[in-house]
């Protein structure tokens, strides 16, 4: 009689979280991300949130974005914004940034 074994080998994860999904730590989202969103109809205005960068980074929601990361982000977004309204032949409609707190680690 023959016995199947009750362990399973588990796979090493190596690697950071980014490195694994192929993203560096400094990427933004391409501004041809916006476009899709970009309605000038329907919208007035756009929100850029800390949960929404720390969400494109893959990181948690834990006030972990340096400012640098943020300004980078809303530049991308404006960049976006300005390109989208240009091919469509519309004004841009402006972006608020909720970039207020934050910017520390994970032991500040």
């Amino acid at each position: 009689e023959q016995r199947m074994s009750r362990t399973t080998a588990v796979p090493r994860i190596t690697g950071t979280r980014n490195e694994r999904i192929g993203r560096s730590e400094s990427s933004n989202p391409p501004p041809q991300l916006l476009r899709w969103a970009y309605c000038p109809t329907l919208f007035e205005a756009c929100f850029m949130t800390g949960f929404g960068v720390s969400a494109v980074k893959a990181l948690p929601d834990t006030q972990l974005i340096s400012y640098d990361k943020m300004v980078g982000a809303a530049n991308a977004a404006s960049e976006g914004l300005s390109s989208s309204a240009l091919e469509m032949g519309v004004n841009p409609i402006p972006c608020l940034a909720d970039a207020d707190t934050g910017y520390g680690n994970a032991t500040s």
